[in-house]
This record gives C-alpha cells, sequence and structure tokens, in this order.
C-alpha cells in the first residue's frame, strides 16, 4: 500500500511538471488565459487547420532599417527585445495570440485557437494599447525612434497547423490576412487603420475617421479604410465619431 501510493504520488509529480512545462511554452505564444482553456480543454480548442472568422493585427515600425543602421547588431536586438516584450504583453492583456515575428514587424491574431465574439474589438483594443504603451515606455530612445503603423482587418479565413510534417506553424491564410498586412504598409506612424468590416463590427465602442477608398498592393480594388482614434481626446475606447 505504502509502495503504490509513493509511485502514485510520482506519477502525479511527474505530470505536474509535464503540464507546467507546457504552460511556460505556451505562454510565450498565447495570453496565460488562453493557456487555462486550452489546457482544461473545456473550449472548442483546435490547432487542425478550418476556416473561422477571426480578426488579424499587424503592427510594423516605419523606417527601421534607416533608423537603425548606425547602431550595433546587439543593440539592435536589445531595443527590439524590449519593444516586443511590451507589445506582446498588450497583446496578451488583450486575449491576443502571438502570431509570428517577421523582422520588426508583429503578426497577431484575436479568434483563433479560442473563439471569440468581439474579435475585431479586442484586435483594436489590443493596437490602441500598443500605441499607447510605446508612447510610455522608459527608454527614451526606443520612444523617439520607434513608431508603428498598424493595420487590422477581419473576416473567415483559414487557421492552423500549416506547413510540412517536419516544421509546422499555427498560422492564417486568407485574403483578410492580406488586407491587414496592406492596411499596416499605408498606416503612418502611430497610426491604425482599419477596414470596413471591423470598423462596422467595433463603431460602437471606438472612434474613428473615414479614409475613403484607398488603392493597396495586391488588391484591385481600392480598400475601404477607416483610422482609429485615441489619444487625449478619445481615449481610444469611445463611441465613435
Amino acid at each position: 500500500s505504502q509502495a503504490a501510493s509513493a509511485i502514485e504520488n510520482a506519477i502525479l509529480h511527474e505530470k505536474r511538471i509535464r503540464q507546467e512545462r507546457i504552460r511556460s511554452n505556451l505562454e510565450r505564444y498565447v495570453a496565460s488565459q488562453i493557456v487555462d482553456l486550452i489546457l482544461d480543454t473545456t473550449e472548442d480548442v483546435s490547432l487542425i487547420s478550418e476556416n473561422r472568422h477571426i480578426a488579424v493585427l499587424f503592427s510594423d515600425i516605419r523606417n527601421f532599417s534607416g533608423t537603425c543602421e548606425s547602431l550595433a547588431a546587439e543593440e539592435v536586438v536589445e531595443y527590439l527585445n524590449t519593444y516586443f516584450t511590451a507589445m506582446v504583453e498588450e497583446i496578451f492583456r488583450s486575449g491576443g495570440t502571438v502570431n509570428k515575428f517577421v523582422g520588426d514587424m508583429i503578426v497577431a491574431l484575436f479568434g483563433a485557437p479560442i473563439h471569440m465574439k468581439n474579435a475585431e474589438a479586442l484586435a483594436i483594443d489590443a493596437a490602441v494599447r500598443m500605441q499607447e504603451r510605446l508612447r510610455s515606455l522608459d527608454d527614451a530612445w526606443i520612444r523617439d525612434h520607434f513608431h508603428t503603423g498598424m493595420g487590422v482587418s477581419a473576416g473567415r479565413v483559414v487557421v492552423g497547423n500549416i506547413g510540412s510534417p517536419r516544421h509546422m506553424d499555427y498560422t492564417a491564410i486568407g485574403d483578410e490576412v492580406n488586407v491587414a498586412s496592406r492596411l499596416q504598409a499605408e498606416a503612418k506612424g502611430g497610426q491604425i487603420l482599419v477596414s470596413r468590416n471591423v470598423y462596422e463590427a467595433a463603431q460602437d465602442a471606438f472612434s474613428f475617421r473615414t479614409m475613403g477608398p484607398i488603392r493597396v498592393k495586391g488588391k484591385q480594388k481600392p480598400v475601404e479604410a477607416f483610422e482609429v482614434l485615441y489619444g487625449e481626446n478619445t481615449k481610444g475606447r469611445r463611441t465613435k465619431e
């Protein structure tokens, strides 16, 4: 009986260690509350490729190469890590999932792998938080030199594990991903541009300015864009103008 009890305790201890290791790894990609849902398996969580409605956020530092060309590589990495740490915290605070880093660009998903009823509003909330956090960082050099443009779009895309049997990424594929990327490319430093479907879903929670149709690379038809207004006058989380 004592031996059986000792074996059982050892097995439980090993399971706890394994679960904590899994939790630690997952929390590098998704917010802690989403990790809890994944581990508890009480929500519809799936990494299998599927078509679902999500919001996609792209964020990129304007003229990053030119800004950092006089810096040593070690300094660039240090500044980027400080910047990424702050930005990821705000994405997680809004319930988003960090999809990937591409150089100085951040791609985040809202609505995958966990379904979200208000993915568009949460994506805008994250974008506003990121812009405001960037302006309040302790590092004066980053505040003065890192100015980000952001784009948000939403709609049905394919999300899931995509790649080869030897290497896969959990990512999103679809036209709305491309639209978010193009809107980000058009945004000036400090600006957040969103597509019409994002505007319509979140118009009661945020202030917007109509930008009208804009032509973006890779799209034959212009994309109707809206700028999210935030800051001292609107605080970002207010009703539309």
